[in-house]
């Protein structure tokens, strides 16, 4: 197996592309909300507008999710952001609830369940962000079938060539996905780990038989 400073035959390394400015900006505006619901708790004033600033605050909380989710391919299979996911919806649902069931005297609910999601956003976000370790890519036919017998405890989602999630792995408590992407009219592979870290993380990407694949590419006539 090549270091972990080295792509394996075939590959390249890519640096990770990932810019969560847009996401601290809108998560920054969304703790404005909050902070109005936190004075209407201890000033216990404006009734009429709590379930409105409810669901604006939830709104921005989920804005600020999925300009962070949206940047990594198969975020949700990270079980911080599974979390916040689930978090959030079932938050949403809460607030919309109570307030078309008129069980405005439930209103503290809705706060609690809003003012819970900041903390578990903020982690699910920053463990996004800070998931910097580089990625891995090579050019793929279409019609050519990845080998899944390299790939030991991955689940497999598409083994043929397609534009988004073909198999993702959790081993070692790192989610590591392999996906198809175009690069200039191109199709590629991707190769990715929710690590951190600046060097490229070969083992975190769990048993792949680098070796084994280079060959069953090369039977195939198809390596680089």
């Amino acid at each position: 197996m090549a270091s972990s400073e080295e792509a394996p035959l075939g590959w390249v390394q890519r640096p990770n592309a990932s810019n969560f400015s847009v996401t601290l900006l809108v998560f920054s505006w969304a703790l404005l909300p909050v902070g109005f619901m936190v004075m209407f708790l201890i000033f216990n004033r404006y009734p009429e507008h709590r379930f409105p600033l409810s669901m604006a605050t939830v709104g921005m909380l989920v804005l600020t999710f999925f300009t962070g989710v949206g940047q990594r391919q198969s975020a949700l299979r990270d079980g911080r952001v599974l979390l916040c996911a689930t978090m959030l919806a079932t938050t949403a649902v809460t607030v919309v609830g109570l307030r078309g069931l008129g069980l405005d005297e439930y209103w503290w609910v809705s706060f609690a369940c809003v003012l819970g999601c900041v903390p578990m956003l903020f982690v699910a976000m920053s463990h996004l962000s800070s998931c910097t370790a580089p990625g891995l890519e090579r050019p793929w036919p279409v019609k050519v079938a990845v080998p899944v017998d390299c790939l030991p405890g991955w689940r497999m989602v598409s083994a043929t060539w397609t534009q988004g999630e073909m198999a993702w792995s959790n081993q070692h408590g790192v989610v590591s996905v392999l996906y198809g992407a175009m690069d200039d009219d191109r199709p590629v592979l991707r190769m990715e780990a929710f690590a951190h870290g600046a060097s490229l993380p070969l083992s975190d990407f769990g048993d792949v038989d680098w070796q084994r694949w280079a060959s069953a590419v090369q039977a195939d006539g198809e390596d680089e």
